[in-house]
């Protein structure tokens, strides 16, 4: 696992809407990390939202895999063991993703 290469949170969102144009600045203690920008529509401040959440869902998660539950098979049947395991491996895929080590291939 390599060290974090993004800018730690936590995250705020500042609103700058103009007339047309929604604009949300997602930012930190130094200042801007991102902009969410759009048309006026809906999703604009909610995407914001979600993007100032990222450090803080990234600590969790990382957080989760870093006790790994210890499987007992006396507490799990077969199928939520599979669970548990998939959603470890999800965890680990996005987790990467989220350092840049998940290339994407192209389709």
């Amino acid at each position: 696992m390599s060290e974090t290469k993004f800018t730690p949170g936590p995250w705020n969102v500042i609103s700058m809407q103009g007339e047309e144009v929604l604009k949300y600045a997602i930012t930190d203690r130094s200042g801007c990390v991102a902009w969410a920008v759009n048309r006026a529509t809906v999703n604009t401040e909610a995407n914001a939202h979600l993007i100032a959440a990222t450090p803080n869902m990234f600590k969790t998660l990382d957080d989760v895999l870093s006790v790994r539950l210890d499987l007992d098979q006396d507490h799990l049947n077969r199928r939520e063991e599979k669970m548990v395991c998939d959603a470890i491996q999800e965890i680990e895929a996005v987790l990467s993703k989220a350092r840049g080590e998940h290339q994407q291939n192209p389709t």
